[in-house]
């Protein structure tokens, strides 16, 4: 009988490096289970990289900021654990993981750690990969939460434009975008990503033309086949006996030991969730009368039509879009609303079990459920079901909804 987990342990990141690239960033999210009454008291984030591998910094980003680097103990050789404390049975918690890889040839994988959780033992695990690629479509992408987490949105947001625009034909649009977006990476730092984009674009800066090099963003060869489960192996995601690369019952590779997609709830082929986002009078008016003294401050709300927004993915940040600090929101409520009591990262939407739940990571004025009166606590992650109304801001009320496909 197989022991269930008391947590998830789920890796994003962009693992393709270019020739000579060093530096990989990772976003792991950890989520409690409930698999057991109660975690430990003291749960262990282990961090265990490879000889050459160096570990650069271990932060927590949700639902609040906290760099664990420098409480890390080297329990073994080039194995790190971080203390988190306690959990709750339904926490979830999200870190920044930055490494530093020592540069390989082309085409070469490797393991660059394995994460793990621990209290009184192995609770759950995942892996960081590192692919080095001359395929500079693949090296220069920036994964999403990663962007998000690093200030480096706008970066990412340059660089797939680019590279929609040059899979739709449109070079002029593409050498643009990649323009900016090799100007951005100089600014901020990101030397390796600089280097690639200048080898991907070239042109006059003093008359501001510019053009994608011939052949710049050719497809690179296909990766070399990976081996198939050993015989007789069996999968570590599901328990079905493997054959061939990948697992039948949920995808699992054995070649990499990525674990493969989460199953998609049956509900999703039927329905489709939504959100409507609009000003909400009654909820400003007990705004008001909360704020006393302070409420004189407050401007009124506009008076505009909801939008009906959908929801997509596994995750979803309610906020307002900040071009200085690098924050864009999944749903950007600066615009419906133009509530200016509204955090930049204000609420987190998590697909859950056919359904959605709730997590404000740490917001200035707090976060409200339905006619409750208190906020809810900070990090709690709260399950949501049709019709929930979630109160944000000084006058912001987003609504909850399902509708059916069938």
């Amino acid at each position: 009988m197989t022991t269930r987990t008391a947590f998830t342990v789920s890796v994003d990141q962009n693992r393709y490096l270019p020739d000579g690239g060093t530096d990989l960033h990772a976003i792991v999210s950890v989520t409690g289970t409930g698999g057991y009454d109660e975690p430990d008291e003291n749960v262990l984030l282990r961090v265990a990289v490879p000889r050459g591998v160096s570990l650069r910094s271990l932060k927590q980003v949700l639902p609040s900021e906290e760099d664990l680097t420098a409480r890390a103990a080297e329990s073994a050789p080039r194995v790190f654990d971080h203390p988190t404390g306690r959990w709750g049975r339904r926490e979830t918690r999200e870190y920044h993981l930055h490494l530093r890889v020592p540069a390989h040839d082309v085409g070469q994988l490797m393991r660059a750690a394995r994460l793990s959780v621990l209290g009184g033992g192995p609770l759950g695990a995942a892996d960081v990969f590192a692919e080095w690629t001359d395929d500079r479509t693949r090296c220069t992408r920036i994964d999403a939460r990663v962007a998000h987490y690093t200030g480096q949105s706008e970066l990412a947001a340059r660089i797939q434009a680019g590279l929609d625009a040059q899979r739709a034909g449109d070079a002029g649009t593409a050498a643009a975008e990649l323009d900016s977006a090799l100007r951005l990476a100089r600014a901020c730092g990101n030397v390796t990503l600089a280097t690639v984009l200048s080898r991907v674009i070239e042109g006059d800066e003093t008359t501001c033309t510019f053009r994608l090099r011939r052949g710049a963003l050719r497809p690179g060869p296909p990766p070399a086949a990976a081996p198939a489960a050993a015989d007789g192996s069996v999968c570590p995601g599901c328990d079905l006996p493997g054959a061939g690369r990948f697992c039948e019952g949920c995808g699992h590779d054995f070649a990499t030991g990525v674990p493969g997609p989460r199953p998609v709830p049956r509900t999703a082929a039927r329905s489709r969730w939504y959100v409507v986002v609009s000003t909400d009078p009654e909820y400003h008016r007990q705004v008001l009368s909360e704020s006393g003294s302070e409420a004189g401050r407050l401007p009124s709300p506009p008076r505009r039509p909801g939008r009906h927004l959908p929801l997509t993915g596994g995750r979803v940040l309610l906020g307002r879009r900040s071009s200085l600090r690098g924050t864009v929101p999944d749903i950007d409520l600066a615009e419906p609303t133009r509530d200016p009591a509204v955090s930049r990262t204000h609420a987190v939407l998590l697909a859950r079990d056919g359904s959605w739940s709730l997590i404000d990571p740490g917001s200035a004025n707090g976060t409200r459920l339905n006619e409750v009166a208190a906020r809810v606590a900070v990090g709690a992650e709260i399950p949501l079901r049709e019709g929930d109304r979630i109160h944000v801001g000084a006058w912001t009320t987003v609504e909850l909804r399902r509708e059916s496909l069938s």
